[in-house]
Order: structure tokens, then sequence, then C-alpha cells
């Protein structure tokens, strides 16, 4: 088998992958120093956010946070997942020292789905690179789409 991107994947509307990692009381940029990866944003507790909105909030947290939402175009989530994952292995990304500090990871595929049905696919490859890296791996499902013509398969 061989495989293949469907970079207009069409049943669905946005895709991402996340990587969160949670530190504690650690200073998140000691992630970026012990792995060498550039997050796309963090957060340090007690540091005044701007959200999304205009509002300000607080942070709760230390935080370090890696998603493909800046860096791949494609609805395809293999794609997402094989640029995440190419950074990690670059990285020699040890989840398990991770942990060790006490800190919480999580590694999120996240599909926004454009008629309220179908769903990503993955590679077999990919599950064992994602298992081989200590990742546990999560999914949000969400419908934004304003399409409401949708026609299920037993509908027709």
């Amino acid at each position: 088998m061989t495989e293949q991107y469907d970079d207009n994947y069409a049943t669905c509307d946005r895709t991402a992958v996340h990587l969160n990692i949670y530190t504690g009381a650690s200073n998140p940029d000691e992630v970026t120093r012990g792995t060498g990866i550039t997050p796309t944003r963090l957060t340090r507790k007690g540091e005044v956010v701007l959200l999304s909105r205009g509002r300000h909030h607080v942070s709760p947290l230390n935080a370090w946070f890696l998603d493909t939402e800046s860096h791949v175009t494609s609805r395809d989530l293999r794609r997402h997942i094989d640029w995440m994952l190419t950074r990690l292995v670059e990285a020699r990304f040890d989840a398990a020292a991770l942990r060790q500090r006490g800190w919480e990871i999580r590694f999120n595929c996240i599909w926004w789905s454009r008629y309220n049905t179908g769903g990503p696919i993955l590679w077999p490859r990919q599950l064992m690179d994602i298992g081989a890296l200590g990742l546990e791996c999560g999914f949000e499902f969400a419908f934004y789409s304003d399409t409401t013509d949708v026609v299920f398969a037993e509908d027709a």
C-alpha cells in the first residue's frame, strides 16, 4: 500500500494537531531548552494573556504549546501528524523524561467536520510512531459548517 495524502479531504473543514505540555511550577522555557523545539506559544502562570476576542485573561498555569495550524494548510490530518512527528523525532523527544518531571503531555488531533459525517484516517506507521514516542493520542471532533443540505447514505 502506498501512502498518499489527500490535501483536499472532502469531509474535512479544517484539522490540526496540538502538542501541549503543562509544566506545573516549572518555567515552560525549560521545554524549549530541553527539546530544542520552538513552541507555537507558551504561557506562564500569572501572565496576562490577550484572548481572541480582545479580552484579557490571567493564565492559571505554565504551559508550552506546539501546533500545526500555522504550519500546515492541508485538510488531511495525516499530513499534520507527519509534520508534528518529524519535529519530535528530530528533537529526540522523550515523553517519559518529561513525565518524570511531573509534566503533563497531551497530543491531540482536532477535526472540524465539513458535513457532520466522515472522519480522519491514520496510517499504521503513524500509530506506531506516536506509540514509540510514548504519547497517548486524543481526538476532538467538531462541526462548524454552514452546510445544511447533507444527504446521509441511509437517506439516499
